[in-house]
């Protein structure tokens, strides 16, 4: 009897097969958990840097501009190159990967130029000072473009600590030792997109087709159909009660953004330019500058506005209807200052027709700068200073 069991418990044939399959099996499910806690580890990581990438994108756009400006509208300065990339730069080290601190963003990891919003490409890559971003904002001009910061993060090489370790990964049979990870992204400024409600938009839409910068003072006649016409600010058609109302402000403008329809009408509309020709005389005292701006009649009719101090700047929705007897999308918005107004008294000779008079009209001037108003329309002179990730 006990020779039997001993020669049981010492017999193993075909035991080592069914052992070693079940090893490789457990061997396999160990190297796949292994790789999905480290693929899940490398997931993390790169949302950490597209997080750093964002925040540094964001940064570099806005520091095109200085942080100190005014609360209102500034002087047409333009965009600092080497602020943009610096301040990107700088950004990297208040971000995170595995708990520490990212220290390295190279120079030639930061891309400025002119973003296309609609295209979702660069325009332009060339650096600028101010002569050369002269041309290269009219060359924006009524377009979806603004300059933008692009910002690529990195673990790879020697830059933030190297490429990311693996743990599991580096099993027999895997044998990952390390994955190099980055992210992209892109910020840029937009023309102003759109005015809040009561912010006093001036009733009239121009067509920005007509309205540049290298001629920016214009004479506009809404009875032009091919510069500008009469808006309710809203899906209604104008009227000139409404319109007076509006310019008298007792009744608030609404708030107006790109992408809104306005509706849109041609006609001189005198009483809403008389009801504007008396605000300005309220404002000024009859020419008296020191509580408003100066106001002249010049000529019967025609009313000059000038104060180099307090100047009259009004907003204008942009559209690209060259037609203003029907509604229309609002692309961006203008801001101008007013030059003269020529009611419906005026006997000036209008230059484009010797045979008429420039009646019930206004000459602007269009401006340009940078305004904290949100962004997301064409650029019309003045851009956002609101950053915004296209990518």
């Amino acid at each position: 009897m006990k020779t039997v069991l001993r020669d049981f418990w010492r017999k193993q044939d075909g035991v080592v097969a069914p052992l070693v399959a079940m090893l490789l099996v457990f061997g396999l499910f160990v190297g796949i958990l292994a790789l999905v806690l480290d693929l899940g580890h490398m997931h993390h990581v790169k949302s950490e840097l597209h997080k750093a990438a964002d925040a540094c994108a964001l940064r570099g756009a806005r520091a095109f501009f200085p942080d100190t400006l005014p609360e209102d509208l500034v002087a047409p300065i333009p965009p600092d190159r080497n602020r943009a990339v610096a301040q990107a730069i700088d950004t990297i080290t208040r971000n995170l990967s595995d708990f520490q601190r990212l220290s390295d963003l190279p120079a030639r990891d930061v891309v400025v130029g002119i973003w296309d919003f609609e295209q979702g490409t660069w325009q332009s890559l060339a650096a600028w000072d101010d002569t050369t971003w002269l041309t290269l904002s009219q060359t924006m001009y009524g377009k979806p473009w603004g300059p933008g910061v692009g910002v690529v993060t990195r673990r790879e090489g020697d830059l933030n600590r190297g490429p990311v370790p693996m743990t599991l990964a580096t099993a027999p049979g895997i044998n990952i030792e390390e994955m190099p990870a980055n992210a992209l992204a892109v910020a840029a400024l937009s023309g102003v997109g759109g005015f809040t409600e009561g912010f006093g938009t001036f009733p009239i839409a121009l067509n920005i087709r007509k309205v540049d910068l290298e001629n920016s003072t214009i004479t506009l006649s809404p009875d032009n159909q091919d510069w500008g016409g009469w808006t309710s600010l809203d899906g209604t058609s104008p009227n000139a009660s409404l319109l007076k109302k509006y310019i008298s402000k007792t009744k608030p403008t609404p708030e107006v953004e790109a992408g809104d329809d306005i509706g849109l009408q041609n006609g001189v509309a005198c009483t809403a330019v008389k009801e504007f020709v008396d605000e300005l005389l309220k404002k000024g005292k009859n020419n008296y500058c020191e509580n408003g701006p100066c106001v002249t009649e010049i000529d019967k009719g025609v009313y000059e506005v000038d104060d180099p101090n307090d100047p009259v700047e009004l907003w204008f929705p942009g559209v690209r209807e060259i037609k203003f007897n029907q509604s229309a999308e609002v692309a961006s918005g203008f801001l101008a200052e007013v030059i003269r107004v020529y009611d419906a008294d005026s006997k000036y000779p209008d230059p484009d027709n010797p045979n008429k008079t420039l009646q019930c009209t206004i000459t602007i001037k269009i401006k340009r700068g940078v305004a904290p108003l949100p962004g997301g329309g064409v650029y019309l002179g003045l851009l956002s200073l609101e950053p915004k990730l296209v990518k």
